[in-house]
C-alpha cells in the first residue's frame, strides 16, 4: 500500500503502509544567522587611593572567538586579578567535501513542544509539482555523514513522491544513524516500483529520519543526492544531480515556519508535515 501526503491540504490520505507525507509546498528560505564572536571585555582598574579592587574583566570571547584574558584591575593597596579568559568561539562547522553541503539539524531533545520519541522528519526536494519527472530508469543515491551523534536507534533513508495525489514511495533501505559517523550511502531504486506507484511522474524526492528510543539532537551532513541511469551508469540522467553548490539551493527556514506556498524546484527544505520544531537544513560552503 502507499501513503499519500497532500501538499495543498496538509494531511495524509489513506491507503499507505507507512506514515509520512511526501513533498509539500514550503515557505521561502530564511536568512542564515551569523556566528560573529562578541567583543572582548576589558578590565578597568579601580580608582587610585581606594582599597577596592578593580572590576574583573568579562568572560566574553574576543573577536574571532579568541581566549584573551581581561587585565587585572589595581587597587590602592592590592587589587584583585582581572576577569578570567574569555570562552572560545562557536564550534566550527563540519568539513564539507565537494561543491557544497547541507547540514540537517533535528533538535529532538530541546524542541518545544517535545516530539514523539519515534518521530518522522521529512526533508524534501521538490522536482515538478505539476507534471512530475520521469525517474523510472534511475537509482537515487545520497552521501551522508552523522556529526557528533549521541543518539540511540535513529534511522535515515531516501523516499520519493509521485502523481497522483503525492503518493509516497519508501521502499528503500534505511541506515542506522549510529553507523554513518564515518559516512554512508543511501540508495533507492525507482526502476521497479510495480503498478501502484508511478515512477514516470515523480514530484519530489528526499530524506526521511525516524526517531530512536530517546530524544536527542541529530546532525547529518548531506554531501549530495544523485540520480544514475541503472542500465547505463555513464548515461546522463533525466534529472539531477543535487550538489548544493550555493546557498540558494537550501531553504534554511525552520520547519514549523514553512508555509504551504513553497514550490521552488531543486531546493532542499525541512518538510513541515509532523515536523520536529526547530528542524533546519543549513548550507555549508566547501571546505578549503
Amino acid at each position: 500500500m502507499v501513503i499519500v501526503l497532500c501538499v495543498h491540504c496538509g494531511k495524509v490520505e489513506s491507503g499507505g503502509t507507512e506514515q509520512g507525507g511526501a513533498t509539500g509546498e514550503a515557505g521561502e528560505a530564511g536568512q542564515g544567522g551569523s556566528n560573529e564572536a562578541g567583543q572582548g571585555g576589558s578590565n578597568e582598574a579601580g580608582q587610585g587611593g581606594s582599597n577596592e579592587a578593580g572590576q574583573g574583566g568579562s568572560n566574553e570571547a574576543g573577536q574571532g572567538g579568541s581566549n584573551e584574558a581581561g587585565q587585572g584591575g589595581s587597587g590602592a593597596t592590592s587589587g584583585t586579578a582581572g576577569g578570567s579568559g574569555g570562552s572560545g568561539g562557536a564550534a566550527p562547522p563540519p568539513s564539507c567535501p565537494g561543491d557544497g553541503c547541507v547540514l540537517l539539524r533535528i533538535p529532538g531533545d530541546t524542541a518545544i513542544p517535545a516530539p514523539p520519541v519515534d518521530y518522522t522528519q521529512f526533508v524534501t526536494i521538490n522536482l515538478d509539482l505539476d507534471a512530475g519527472v520521469d525517474l523510472s530508469d534511475s537509482v537515487i543515491t545520497a552521501h551522508v555523514r552523522a556529526i557528533g551523534f549521541k543518539g540511540t536507534t535513529e534511522t535515515i533513508q531516501l523516499y520519493a513522491s509521485a502523481q497522483p495525489n503525492f503518493n509516497y514511495w519508501g521502499n528503500a533501505a534505511n541506515l542506522s544513524v549510529s553507523a554513518i559517523a564515518d559516512g554512508g550511502t543511501l540508495s533507492m531504486d525507482l526502476t521497479d516500483t510495480g503498478t501502484t506507484w508511478d515512477a514516470k511522474h515523480v514530484v519530489a524526492i528526499g530524506l526521511l529520519v525516524r526517531g530512536g528510543s530517546s530524544l536527542t539532537t541529530i546532525q547529518i551532513l548531506v554531501e549530495d543526492i544523485i540520480a544514475t541511469v541503472k542500465a547505463d551508469p555513464t548515461a546522463t540522467p533525466k534529472y539531477g544531480p543535487w550538489l548544493f553548490t550555493q546557498q540558494t539551493d537550501v531553504n534554511e527556514t525552520p520547519a514549523e515556519q514553512i508555509s504551504g506556498s513553497f514550490a521552488e524546484p531543486n531546493v532542499i527544505f525541512p518538510h513541515p508535515y509532523q515536523a520536529v520544531t526547530g528542524t533546519q537544513t543549513l548550507w555549508l560552503a566547501p571546505s578549503p
